[in-house]
């Protein structure tokens, strides 16, 4: 992303927010993160078109496979330690033929690994992950993983889309990794009276956050491995002479 504006669109419709606060799914996450839960302002919606109706020269197509990575890897440095999860929610069937997610089981013990960011890429190179496995999920579905568990999504080759929504949380009072954007307490056993229930107010934070971000001149970084576009080669060096990609040292609990 290179630039906000005032009129950058943003969806907050009320739907999503209850989702975001699903009590079936807040308890699901209880069980994992404890009952302090912190809406990470990290959220994206994504439908998943037939690849071929895209480019095949394309440079980058969010359409298109979904190259190897780590949550963790595309947000700042403050948030390694803290306990953030994903869930994945299957809004339609995902299915290895319209694109589903792929993991590499087991692959958060090794901690945070270099990404490589080039103009064709922005992910960890496939000779760098292990064993991986499809997952096959039905609408409604949940797939929760670690932040650094190692993800990839296949390519959609079918004739139907892919919708699915990924939301993170993290315990209260852990950094997020995108401070500049709103996050909410959506459960606290101790403090109830703390959680947000209120749309209209989450509405208000993301406006007076779009204005705040579009005076920036320069936006704070959203990846920790920035492309260089004066790399002649458009290679990651550190791909050019690793291989494979040494792990970086980092906390990882879980």
């Amino acid at each position: 992303m290179d630039h906000i504006r005032d009129d950058t669109p943003v969806h907050l419709g009320r739907a999503i927010f209850d989702l975001i606060r699903n009590p079936h799914l807040l308890d699901a996450v209880s069980t994992l993160i404890g009952p302090e839960i912190y809406a990470n302002p990290v959220q994206h919606t994504r439908i998943k078109l037939p690849e071929r109706h895209f480019a095949r020269n394309a440079p980058y197509s969010l359409m298109g496979t979904t190259f190897w990575h780590q949550d963790l890897g595309v947000i700042s440095e403050e948030a390694d330690r803290s306990d953030i999860v994903t869930a994945f929610i299957a809004v339609t069937a995902s299915t290895e033929d319209n694109g589903c997610v792929i993991v590499a089981p087991g692959s958060h013990k090794g901690g945070l690994v270099h990404h490589c960011r080039t103009l064709a890429r922005n992910g960890i190179p496939d000779a760098a992950v292990g064993p991986w496995t499809p997952i096959i999920m039905d609408p409604g579905d949940v797939l929760f993983f670690h932040r650094a568990t190692q993800h990839a999504s296949l390519p959609n080759l079918g004739e139907d889309l892919r919708w699915s929504f990924d939301l993170r949380y993290g315990p209260i009072g852990q950094p997020t990794g995108r401070r500049w954007f709103p996050g909410f307490v959506a459960r606290s056993a101790a403090h109830p009276e703390q959680e947000l229930t209120d749309h209209a107010a989450w509405v208000r934070s993301w406006h007076e956050a779009r204005s705040q971000l579009a005076t920036m001149r320069e936006l704070p970084k959203f990846t920790r491995w920035p492309w260089d576009p004066s790399n002649p080669t458009r290679e990651c060096p550190v791909c050019a002479t690793h291989a494979p990609v040494a792990a970086i040292a980092t906390a990882v609990s879980g």
